[in-house]
């Protein structure tokens, strides 16, 4: 199909085409998404933060929110997603803000993880802590973000 759709045209169609294969992809990865603590608002120490093992990073000129579409729309400005599994095993998609995709950086820059001190140590005042706080609980609700006492998971 994508030599059919490379055209300037088709980048739209050529665009939901390769992210439901993405969608495919993920719902039939064998990555298993382990069982993490419930640590949303009270991250210890201890806690390692780290991203969900079948995250995959997208941008993408439409909402996922909005198919399926009768017509193809006009291409928004790109918008950067998380698309992932939770423990149920449903494909969740989030929109990222550039502090969003920040904090993920972040994580997945290390291999072993994070803790809550690590990722405020960039942070240079008390609003950027509590998005970073704010963002850490909806990450961990939804399972984008795991938690997992010091060396065990």
């Amino acid at each position: 199909m994508q030599p059919r759709l490379a055209g300037e045209a088709n980048s739209l169609a050529l665009t939901l085409l390769e992210y439901e294969w993405l969608l495919l992809s993920l719902r039939n990865t064998g990555a298993r998404v382990p069982s993490s603590l419930r640590c949303a608002g009270s991250i210890r120490d201890d806690y390692r933060l780290k991203t969900n093992p079948t995250l995959v990073c997208v941008s993408l000129p439409f909402s996922p929110d909005t198919l399926p579409w009768t017509h193809f729309p006009q291409p928004a400005r790109p918008t950067v997603y998380a698309l992932f599994r939770d423990r149920q095993h449903r494909v969740i998609s989030l929109a990222l803000r550039n502090s969003d995709r920040q904090f993920l950086a972040a994580l997945l820059a290390a291999v072993e993880g994070l803790s809550a001190i690590e990722l405020r140590r960039g942070l240079s005042n008390d609003e950027e802590r509590k998005r970073l706080h704010a963002w850490l609980d909806l990450a961990l609700d939804c399972d984008l973000v795991q938690c997992f006492r010091d060396g065990r998971e």
